[in-house]
């Protein structure tokens, strides 16, 4: 278990306010029932300035960036072990965060965002092979404004050999709110090696089609995206050996 706590104050002379101070903190726990079981809890209203991606196109070639100021926190989640081989997971999880929106530096006050998360994941694994369902649906209320965006899907991965690794996503994505409506499904290829345990080349192939309608606006849906990355890591080792006398 891990708390933090303190005070804030609001420092502004020229305002007269009644309460211009709060009590501040986080609290992170997590139990352990037995050795299938075990639970964690998050809660936190610190004032917390971050970047949230809203629920899109799931591109990351589209800026959907907002800037939020979180004032409240809760998540809760669970892992249980199923099997007699325990080789399978379920996780389960569930969220709510409080903030307000930032734009251009400036507090928008009469604008609270709220979003509330729940998901359930399975993730099954044999002979290093793993296949992981999941379901998460997102809800996201700012001010009169209604967003839901439900999501299944698919990964899996499987080692070729010693030194790569086959996976696949597939993933349907659905939004659908007052002003925009969209149905989406992707597709992932990636296939990554290892050269002399220190070069890793990771490459990937992904696609999306679907249909977005926005203020009565309907339009087609189509990506294709080819990525190729490269890591390499050094690792440095320093001996002196001491001299006989």
């Amino acid at each position: 278990m891990n708390l933090e706590g303190g005070v804030e104050k609001i420092a502004e002379p020229k305002v007269e306010q009644e309460n211009n101070g709060r009590l501040i903190g986080s609290l992170n726990t997590r139990y352990k029932v037995n050795d299938r079981l075990s639970l964690t809890g998050k809660y936190s209203n610190l004032n917390n300035s971050n970047l949230i991606r809203k629920p899109s196109l799931q591109s990351s070639s589209i800026d959907s960036i907002i800037q939020t100021q979180t004032k409240e926190k809760i998540n809760f989640g669970s892992n249980i072990v199923l099997g007699d081989e325990k080789n399978k997971i379920l996780n389960l999880s569930a969220g709510y965060q409080r903030g307000i929106i930032v734009d251009r530096d400036q507090f928008l006050t009469t604008r609270n965002n709220i979003s509330r998360n729940a998901g359930i994941n399975l993730s099954m694994s044999r002979e290093k092979t793993t296949h992981a369902l999941s379901y998460a649906i997102a809800a996201i209320t700012n001010n009169a404004t209604n967003l839901y965006s439900p999501n299944f899907s698919h990964n899996f991965t499987k080692p070729i050999n010693d030194i790569s690794n086959l996976a696949t996503l597939t993933a349907l994505n659905i939004i659908n709110s007052e002003s925009v409506n969209s149905v989406t499904i992707q597709g992932e290829l990636s296939y990554d090696f290892q050269y002399q345990d220190i070069h890793k080349i990771t490459t990937s192939i992904s696609s999306q089609v679907g249909r977005s309608r926005t203020r009565g606006e309907s339009n087609n849906i189509f990506f294709l995206i080819f990525k190729v990355n490269y890591d390499v890591g050094f690792s440095y080792q320093h001996s002196k050996k001491k001299k006989d006398i």
